[in-house]
């Protein structure tokens, strides 16, 4: 491995650069599983970022491929932001919206996916009723992926 810097950029097109030289990512998914890697890892001053720069979208809904593709409401990823950046109070109440408006637009899989992410921020969180909400919201999530046939891939914890 390298001793050169290592730089990710989520906002905007995700981009990587190793040192000074930027580094081949692959198409939209491999740049789309990189942007949610680096939620995941806990990176908090990117993720605080990140919430910078969704919070006045996050009513909107994020479309890739030229209007072919919709990956839910921005407030999904600005609940994982903030559970990133270790507001857990706020990415509760920012992934309940993201329920909500997936479930109102008829978003079934982002639905699933918002209820599974609320969960598992719930869990982290760790205060008084959560751990019985995060199970009703898992179980929900888990039947309604299980009628879709989808996965919701391995469950996280929260980045603290």
């Amino acid at each position: 491995m390298s001793d050169r810097a290592r730089r990710v950029s989520i906002l905007g097109p995700t981009r990587a650069w190793a040192g000074a030289d930027e580094v081949a990512l692959g198409g939209r998914r491999q740049r789309a599983v990189l942007a949610r890697l680096v939620i995941a890892a806990g990176d908090a001053d990117t993720c605080r970022l990140l919430v910078s720069a969704l919070t006045p979208v996050a009513d909107h809904v994020t479309v890739t491929g030229m209007g072919a593709v919709s990956i839910g409401h921005c407030s999904r990823y600005l609940g994982l932001a903030q559970a990133g950046a270790g507001d857990l109070d706020a990415a509760e109440a920012t992934l309940a919206q993201a329920a909500e408006q997936a479930g109102a637009a008829g978003f079934a899989p982002w639905r699933a996916r918002a209820l599974a992410d609320w969960a598992t921020v719930l869990d982290e969180r760790g205060g008084p009723g959560d751990a019985a909400l995060a199970a009703q919201l898992r179980a929900e999530a888990e039947d309604l992926a299980a009628d879709l046939g989808i996965a919701l891939g391995p469950r996280s914890a929260a980045p603290s």
